[in-house]
């Protein structure tokens, strides 16, 4: 179960996503863009916290009534953070980083939000230097009449990017679409690693999220999810943890 939450960004939001060759185009009026309230009568919500006191950052725990699949969500819960809001969870996952290092914990799923957008060549140079085979990359875009979006692209071995599967979405969107440049990836992050530290003090990078790891033991002490998964063991947890980037844009330019 994803969530599609949109959000208003000076236009109309553009997703697209490349994948082994296939296209999917996503809007927010997709059936898998449906509204969050639309929602609400197939969703069993499991848990919620504030993960830092008065800061919009929240772990949420829940579940379609159908699915097997709880979702463990960390999501900014305004479009309109601070500054103040970034720094504070930055130093929370900080913290979280720590804790599992100390307990010997090795690879880990990373969300990795940049500073600002970097060209393909530069990506590649910054997961090559640092040892990291991404998974997916976040590219922003912008056409001719002022709207911004984004495309989420699926890298092959060796960090390829799949440049004709990108062109060839932006062109069949029926505007001029050109890209802007890439603003986040996913990866597996070794943290036991000198290339992670390395990472994590790039001038390109603002935050390098492996709190995924962390969240999932905490769903996993969960009581209802205990209960759930004692009822029936095919119920899994999926642990999802998104970028910053738009957060942080919006906030610089408040």
């Amino acid at each position: 179960m994803k969530r599609f939450l949109s959000k208003s960004i000076m236009g109309a939001l553009i997703i697209g996503g490349i994948s082994a060759g296939i296209l999917a185009e996503t809007s927010p009026k997709d059936a898998n863009a449906e509204p969050v309230k639309n929602l609400k009568n197939t969703i069993i919500d499991i848990h919620e916290q504030k993960i830092i006191p008065g800061n919009p950052m929240k772990f949420i725990l829940e579940k379609e009534k159908e699915s097997k699949e709880i979702e463990a969500n960390v999501i900014m819960e305004t479009d309109k953070p601070t500054l103040k809001d970034l720094r504070q969870y930055k130093n929370k996952v900080a913290a979280i980083q720590k804790q599992l290092v100390k307990s010997n914990q090795k690879v880990v799923p990373a969300t990795v939000t940049l500073e600002d957008t970097i060209s393909y060549s530069e990506l590649q140079d910054l997961l090559n230097d640092n040892n990291i085979k991404g998974e997916r990359i976040f590219v922003r875009t912008k056409t001719s009449d002022g709207d911004i979006g984004g495309l989420t692209v699926y890298l092959s071995d060796g960090n390829e990017i799949p440049y004709e599967k990108i062109k060839s979405v932006t062109n069949v969107q029926g505007k001029d679409i050109s890209v802007v440049g890439v603003y986040a990836f996913e990866a597996d992050i070794n943290l036991q690693n000198k290339d992670f530290e390395k990472l994590n003090e790039s001038d390109d990078v603002f935050l390098v999220d492996i709190s995924s790891a962390h969240y999932k033991k905490q769903a996993l002490k969960n009581q209802k999810v205990k209960e759930l998964k004692n009822n029936d063991q095919k119920h899994h947890i999926d642990v999802n943890v998104f970028d910053l980037y738009w957060e942080l844009d919006s906030a610089r330019k408040n």
